[in-house]
């Protein structure tokens, strides 16, 4: 649920704003939040098995089955009567039937083998959730009222599953009472019914569950971070994206860097390394978390709703022979497909169309810059094309990274974002601190001082 959390960005301030409530009392209710981690630890994780699978199941219900084992277990409750009634000289008769139906058992045990662990788990769930439908508390109380509602439909669930899976010092016991009354498979079959029933209402109280459990890791997530802030949402209708001192999450002494857009998007330049990427990955991150986990890595943050849109990261295909020209041009034109809807589409390019030659690139990067800031969108686009970055004067603001070259350190970065256009690169720099061939390295100094 936290991953559906944060794969599905929110566009509406009052919903969000709900979440928040929950999360923060979990944040500073200390005594709550120990109680349901402590349902969560004894509830545990499943680790064999789907319970999804089972969720989805398919299993056809044999009736005729069913009754079979149900006149197999009435008969094993006449055949243990008539073994107390009648006396121990009947015991050799009482093993053998014994022996027969463990054989029953064990035969149809093998029939949901495959679904044991998750018979097994989807009891403690059950349990668990019930132990949520107690909790009290006024923050909690429509999240806590639907769990109440969908777990009664299920409560019979928890106690079917204890004689599913034998478990330590109980193996022979529970073993014993499965062979004289198939309980194993006859609960089986019995939940499988419940399930199809309510489908629907269980994948419902999973998600609510997974929701609860889901807020307490990002309140967790808070009180580890240095430095958060909440996010405010403007209606305005242009579309407006401002952060100040915005870091990237997985970076622990990351630079921050701030930047206002209005209306306008970005041209970004700067030689390798110098932190372009890592720039524009840290506004989409930001972005996702404010409008997902209302948590963002910054000291303020206020910006209209987005969808993000990116070209990142790409590579050659070698399995399906599509190049990396390809590539870029599909995701680029994932991006352009989706730029007329309601919520404006926040657009991150990175070196835009770098896998052709210069002449196409530049012309057709122009081209869809200006596409794109015509429509419902904010773009993002590093590229080494000083030309493109000085053409693009419109709807475009300029913002370069840069570094420098110590003869005994190497690169030195100061991953600060500043305005304007970079107009040098590190690239002869960085094959004369590898150890390149003087050769090399003047004549391509020439070379470049020639043109």
């Amino acid at each position: 649920m936290l991953y559906y959390i944060l794969r599905t960005p929110k566009t509406n301030s009052a919903e969000l704003i709900e979440r928040n409530k929950i999360i923060d009392k979990f944040k500073n209710d200390e005594n709550l939040r120990s109680t349901i981690q402590q349902i969560f630890s004894n509830l545990g994780k499943q680790r064999k098995g789907e319970i999804f699978n089972l969720f989805n199941t398919e299993t056809f219900v044999n009736k005729s089955k069913v009754l079979l084992y149900n006149l197999i277990a009435l008969s094993s409750v006449v055949a243990l009567v008539w073994f107390i009634i009648d006396g121990a000289d009947k015991i050799p008769t009482f093993i053998g039937i014994f022996a027969i139906y463990m054989f029953i058992s064990l035969r149809t045990a093998s029939e949901i083998e495959y679904e044991l662990t998750s018979l097994q788990y989807l009891g403690d769930f059950i349990r668990a959730s019930k132990e949520l439908s107690k909790i009290d508390d006024p923050t909690l109380k429509d999240e806590i009222d639907k769990i109440k509602e969908r777990v009664d439909l299920f409560s019979k669930i928890d106690k079917k599953t204890l004689f599913i899976y034998s478990q330590g010092a109980l193996d022979i016991f529970i073993e014993t009472i499965n062979a004289l009354f198939l309980t194993r498979i006859r609960s089986y079959y019995s939940i499988i019914n419940i399930i199809k029933k309510n489908r629907q209402e269980l994948i419902e109280l999973y998600a609510l569950v997974g929701k609860i459990e889901a807020y307490i890791s990002v309140s967790s997530y808070r009180t580890k971070l240095k430095n958060y802030s909440l996010p405010n949402f403007t209606d305005n209708k242009n579309n407006l994206f401002k952060i100040e001192n915005a870091c990237h999450p997985l970076l622990e002494d990351g630079i921050p860097n701030s930047i206002n857009l209005n209306n306008k998007g970005v041209i970004l330049t700067g030689s390798n390394m110098s932190g372009k990427s890592t720039f524009m990955r840290t506004l989409a991150l930001n972005m996702l978390l404010a409008q997902s986990i209302y948590t963002c890595l910054c000291d303020d943050y206020n910006a209209s709703f987005f969808r993000v849109m990116s070209s990142l990261s790409i590579s050659d295909d070698v399995l399906s022979g599509t190049s990396y020209y390809l590539e870029e041009c599909n995701a680029v034109l994932r991006i352009l497909n989706s730029l007329d809807e309601e919520v404006p589409a926040f657009c991150i390019i990175d070196e835009i169309f770098k896998g052709t030659n210069p002449i196409e690139r530049i012309a057709t990067s122009k081209q869809i810059l200006k596409y794109i800031m015509n429509r419902n969108a904010l773009s993002i686009v590093a590229t080494h094309d000083l030309e493109l970055a000085e053409t693009c004067n419109d709807k475009y603001l300029k913002y370069y990274f840069c570094e420098d070259v110590d003869e005994n350190e190497g690169l030195i970065f100061d991953f600060k974002l500043k305005e304007g256009i970079c107009n040098t690169g590190n690239a002869i720099k960085l094959l004369s601190y590898l150890g390149y061939p003087n050769e090399i390295i003047n004549d391509s100094i020439k070379d470049i001082s020639s043109k």
